[in-house]
């Protein structure tokens, strides 16, 4: 049985929208190609951005995740 790991990368709540936080998820599934023992998914989601907000919490996120060099990144979520 291989095992893939997901990087999640959000914020809690809007009190914390400046400090994205990563939470590491280890997903065993049965069938799953050798090839892909270890491979890492990271998640950016919800990413909300109003005029009156700042962007600074989209960048962090991004340099966040480009750190942990994922094999994979998705978006998920909307994007207002």
């Amino acid at each position: 049985m291989a095992t893939a790991g997901a990087a999640v990368v959000g914020g809690v709540g809007f009190a914390e929208s400046d400090r994205p936080q990563v939470t590491r998820i280890n997903i065993r599934l049965r069938g799953l190609p050798n090839e892909f023992d270890g491979f890492s998914i990271a998640q950016l989601s919800d990413f909300h951005y109003e005029d009156h907000f700042s962007v600074v919490p989209i960048r962090k996120g991004v340099e966040l995740v480009n750190g942990l060099h994922p094999d994979l990144i998705v978006l998920t979520g909307d994007f207002v």
